[in-house]
């Protein structure tokens, strides 16, 4: 009872369940599932044990977050043994590589790369153009807007306190990163930080508060070493494609 359109391609022992909509020309692999609610647009290629629509949740932070759609735009390629959960938006021509998981909630942008094994939490948006690198956990409510570049193992987190088995109120606060900011490798960004736009953070680092726009930040805990050099800039874009 799914609506299927033509020319698409399945492999062996892939479920497609009841209610699903998938577009014209596109590529299901082996062992895919593809659970209710799921929307695929035209030529999206879902590789080798792929779960698109997951619905078993551990943490609800939205309780309609299970009754919501989770659509896939045209001519994104999702790699071999990724998990994209119920309620996730993926812009057209974006990559999930290979073991990414998605966490409900989680919205992507256009021509946006996610690396191997990057994990998404959920409740976040990833805007346009963007590349995450692997090995990188995205927090609950962080934003990233377009052209953002975030390296391998880059650690967000949104809770200053830790209420973890506490009865402690307190407020989830990802980091903001704003347009073109570059996030080098193994940087842990704090709770609720804002990565000004075009910022540049330099590898090892501990973000514990604002880095300004076109700024240069670094060390432990990281401080502001100078500006982004002109020949760095995105010149080309207005700022009217950020998020």
């Amino acid at each position: 009872k799914a609506d299927i359109g033509e020319n698409l391609r399945i492999g062996h022992n892939s479920i497609i369940e009841e209610g699903v909509v998938i577009g014209n020309e596109g590529t299901i692999g082996n062992n895919v599932t593809v659970k209710k609610g799921v929307e695929l647009s035209e030529g999206c290629v879902l590789e080798d044990n792929v779960i698109v629509g997951y619905q078993t949740l551990t943490r609800i932070y939205d309780e309609q977050a299970q009754v919501k759609k989770t659509m896939i735009g045209k001519h994104t390629l999702v790699r071999p043994n990724s998990v994209v959960y119920i309620g996730c938006h993926i812009g057209e021509s974006s990559t999930l590589n290979h073991n990414v998981v998605l966490r409900e909630a989680t919205m992507i942008g256009h021509h946006t790369s996610i690396s191997c094994m990057v994990k998404s939490d959920g409740y976040l948006t990833i805007g346009n153009h963007c590349s995450i690198h692997e090995m990188s956990h995205l927090t609950p409510f962080m934003k990233i807007e377009d052209y953002v570049f975030m390296a391998p193992g880059t650690i967000s987190l949104n809770d200053a306190i830790i209420d973890y088995k506490r009865k402690i109120k307190t407020e989830k606060k990802g980091p903001w990163i704003k347009f073109g900011a570059r996030i080098g490798g193994n940087v842990t960004l704090c709770p609720g930080v804002i990565i000004g736009r075009e910022a540049f953070i330099t590898a090892g680092s501990l973000v514990t508060r604002d880095v300004p726009d076109y700024c240069k930040a670094g060390g432990v805990p990281a401080k502001v070493r100078g500006k982004t050099k002109d020949i760095e800039k995105i010149k080309s874009f207005s700022s009217s494609l950020s998020c």
